[in-house]
């Protein structure tokens, strides 16, 4: 990732550039709608530390309903997506070799907690969990069809 300073839109703020191989580009078909959800979380962390929200053309305001209503709803699937691309990690992870030692290091967590979390992404010896849906779109790009409850 590389940034910039030098949009003349943006006075003294800065453009962010991802790169992505051939490869990757192929494999990111939804890289723009991930960016775009990105982009609104930023927007909405520099207005909470700024009390003001930035529209793309620079211009600012006070945070409103909109605004907030955009942010929780990018939140919520940022968080399901990345649900899935921690739960994909964490059975390549595993599948590779490593302990669950390994991964409390990694977390920053003790043991108990990281053994939970990799239980609850791949399930014990015994009763192994499949890739959920989140975990399958972080492997395929596909989002499965909603379920009616």
């Amino acid at each position: 990732m590389y940034y910039t300073s030098r949009d003349p839109r943006h006075p003294g703020g800065s453009d962010h550039l991802i790169t992505l191989t051939a490869a990757q580009h192929a494999a990111l078909p939804d890289a723009p709608d991930l960016i775009e959800r990105v982009s609104v979380v930023l927007d909405a962390i520099a207005a909470l530390r700024s009390g003001s929200w930035a529209q793309g053309t620079g211009e600012e305001h006070e945070p409103g309903l909109v605004d907030w209503a955009l942010t929780i709803s990018a939140l919520a699937d940022l968080e399901a997506d990345l649900g899935g691309v921690t739960a994909a990690a964490i059975r390549e992870h595993v599948r590779l070799g490593a302990s669950v030692r390994d991964l409390a290091r990694i977390l920053g967590q003790p043991r108990y907690d990281a053994q939970r979390r990799r239980e609850r992404a791949i399930g014990v010896e015994d009763r192994p969990v499949p890739p959920g849906p989140a975990e399958l779109w972080a492997r395929t790009a596909v989002r499965p069809a909603p379920t009616r409850e």
